[in-house]
């Protein structure tokens, strides 16, 4: 677990009084000889499915990745994944990001 200052993000009912309670992803890579057959995204997926498990028994409210470069962040804005205010390479998805994307993937069905 990890605190970030609430000043970094846009996460609707936190305050700047409080730091925001956060999971850390270490950054993920597929190496060049794989990349391009899904397996980032793969590994993400199985990365949010985690959080989300940790969800169920510890309270956080952001799960942070810092990207390797400018161009990386676009892999993870198409997960939904928002820039931190302050720094173009570091994103976060809110708990409530996760929990619609792993309802979604079980099909609606509640989670």
């Amino acid at each position: 677990m990890a605190q970030i200052d609430a000043g970094h993000v846009n996460v609707p009912g936190l305050t700047d009084r409080y730091p925001v309670s956060a999971i850390r992803l270490a950054r993920l890579a597929v190496d060049l000889r794989y990349q391009g057959q899904g397996l980032g995204s793969y590994l993400l997926a199985q990365a949010v499915r985690l959080a989300h498990e940790v969800m169920e028994r510890a309270a956080f409210q952001v799960l942070v990745v810092d990207a390797l470069d400018v161009d990386v962040t676009a892999f993870y804005a198409r997960w939904g994944f928002r820039r931190f205010r302050d720094d173009p390479c570091r994103l976060y998805l809110t708990a409530a990001q996760i929990r619609a994307s792993v309802t979604e993937a079980k099909g609606g069905d509640e989670v």
